[in-house]
């Protein structure tokens, strides 16, 4: 919300020592007290909206990047902190909250992005450095970034634009070159908010009313997309190796151990690479990459509600050509039950694989994985749009999980009239105004002692009305994108970047969503945002399952951030 009487910049020009400025503009200064954010290192007080509220001695200083709340009129009283919001689930390991409550406000932040290029492959040390501001031992060129991450993606996507100086007697474009690592840092300066692999280069120039002006773009990937591109071809022509020879030893050891979906990971994954370290010289530099910039696979998987697998694994593990490990781990871990992408560590700025059941919680197991997650307000004094929308286009009535080359595969439902009303779970009132909507979940493995298929029964039926409790109601949820200014001060609670991560909760018009998507973007003297593609937008319990029934439907979004609408 604009300030029009010019009060904050008055006060950042004075030194942040206000009281003489808050009289000028407001009268008695002490009468005010929502003139200034709540924040510890104000003066050590608590959020309060009590205008007998005696102040310190000492007056609070203003520093840049602090909230400062102007009275727009003095006679309503500031609400209370989470007024208005309908549901309380919060939970979730942090939850991550702007100063107060964004209603009346001013933000100011110096956005300064940083950017660290790793051309010779020494982790510890980067080559180039680029900043949005001059500063000694960086480059001031960086004319803007975008990165990319979402939970279906373990590859990501990023570009960096700086201007084609010199740098040590060659130009930018020569000093970087392909398969360079780039760490990009937002309010956090010492943990990336992004790691990528640099795939493509541009040049551009243009005449300019100064004369010719180049820029040069570098675009790639995350830097898990090195290990989820990786390649290991099987082709007897080539790396003279049996695919099925070596799918059943892989089969065999599979089947040794109780599995869950970490150490599943890891078994195959030792043994992809090891395939590849014998079929291929490439190996080598991949893991170089690997272990100076990612880390072993205990360091960069990891799971919020680690699960053992239901089943015993079976099937062709690698077919003649060309093998990924993202497909071999898609055929044991498919969607829409599973989810596996790439992110980097808020607290460790590590890239990252998170491999997990879909997080959206089951109350007939008590499982709150939903709560557990993260959760980011949406305040009003970040916001810039959002468009929301409800819709009947994926609608999901049906449904059903079976195990491919088993006893409970796909001919065991067509086969039975009985096996089907026992293992199908429908949603009647919905088949008669949707008509037949099935979503089928398949799984690779096997019945191994043939005598299981009862306790194979109730595992595919809880599964059956588990999916249906995750995608049974997407007619009445909400989705959509909300656009947020790009946070540059740390979060104090928690001492990192509080930008909204995919893969965690937004708490947005009274209901919560999830995260599935996270546009990153700064332009030299822009605006710096993040675009947000959310889902699953309806009303929790304090426990975050799904409120029942229309209860649970989002209401009055209209009446919803008027804030926006104001001049």
């Amino acid at each position: 919300m604009a300030d029009s009487t010019g009060f904050v910049e008055e006060v950042i020009a004075a030194g942040g020592n206000y009281p003489a400025l808050a009289q000028k503009h407001y009268g008695d200064w002490t009468q005010y007290p929502r003139i200034v954010d709540a924040n510890p290192q104000f003066s050590g007080r608590p959020p309060h909206t009590d205008t007998s509220y005696t102040p310190p001695v000492k007056a609070p200083t203003l520093y840049k990047g602090d909230v400062v709340y102007v009275p727009i009129d003095p006679a309503p009283p500031l609400p209370e902190e989470g007024a208005g919001i309908e549901n309380n689930s919060s939970g979730g390991k942090k939850e991550f909250r702007k100063a107060g409550n964004g209603r009346f406000g001013i933000k100011t932040q110096f956005p300064n992005p940083k950017v660290e290029i790793f051309t010779g492959g020494n982790p510890d040390k980067a080559d180039l450095t680029y900043e949005g501001l001059a500063k000694d031992g960086v480059q001031s060129n960086l004319l803007g970034y975008t990165f990319s991450e979402g939970v279906e993606d373990l590859e990501g996507s990023f570009s960096i634009t700086v201007e084609n100086e010199k740098i040590g007697g060659r130009t930018s474009y020569d000093s970087i070159p392909l398969r360079s690592v780039v760490k990009i840092y937002e309010a956090d300066d010492k943990n990336p908010a992004f790691i990528g692999i640099i795939k493509r280069r541009q040049l551009k120039s243009s005449m300019t009313g100064q004369g010719p002006k180049r820029t040069i773009m570098f675009m790639g990937k995350s830097i898990i997309s090195v290990i989820s591109e990786y390649a290991v071809s099987m082709d007897l022509r080539i790396a003279f190796t049996d695919p099925e020879k070596e799918s059943r030893q892989l089969t065999e050891n599979l089947s040794k151990k109780e599995l869950s979906i970490k150490s599943f990971m890891k078994e195959t994954w030792d043994d992809f690479f090891k395939q590849g370290e014998a079929n291929t010289e490439s190996a080598a530099s991949i893991k170089k990459i690997i272990e100076d910039f990612i880390g072993g696979f205990d360091s960069f998987v990891s799971g919020d509600n680690e699960r053992t697998l239901h089943y015993n694994i079976t099937g062709a593990f690698y077919s003649e050509g060309n093998n990924t490990i993202d497909q071999l781990w898609r055929n044991v871990l498919p969607q829409p039950l599973y989810e596996i992408f790439a992110y980097c560590d808020r607290d460790t700025g590590k890239p990252m694989i998170k491999a997990r059941e879909e997080p959206f919680g089951f109350p007939d197991t008590d499982n709150q994985d939903w709560h557990n997650l993260d959760i980011y307000e949406i305040d009003p004094l970040d916001l810039i749009d959002y468009d929301i929308n409800q819709s009947d286009e994926e609608v999901y009535n049906v449904f059903m999980s079976y195990l491919l080359g088993s006893p409970m595969s796909h001919d065991f439902y067509l086969g039975s009239q009985s096996k089907q009303e026992i293992m199908l779970v429908k949603d009647e009132a919905k088949l008669s105004l949707y008509g037949y909507k099935p979503l089928q979940v398949s799984f690779r493995g096997y019945d191994k002692q043939g005598a299981e298929t009862d306790s194979l029964e109730d595992i595919f039926k809880k599964l059956a009305q588990k999916t249906r409790y995750w995608y049974g109601r997407l007619d009445e949820m909400f989705s959509g994108t909300i656009t947020v200014i790009t946070d540059f001060i740390k979060d104090r609670d928690h001492n990192t970047d509080r930008n909204p991560r995919i893969g965690c909760r937004a708490r947005f018009l009274g209901g919560e969503f999830y995260i599935n998507k996270a546009d990153h973007r700064w332009n030299y003297g822009g605006t710096p945002t993040v675009t947000l593609a959310i889902s699953r937008g309806m009303i929790y319990t304090n426990k975050g399952y799904q409120v029942s029934g229309g209860a649970g439907v989002l209401s009055d979004i209209g009446k919803q951030f008027k804030e926006l609408e104001r001049q």
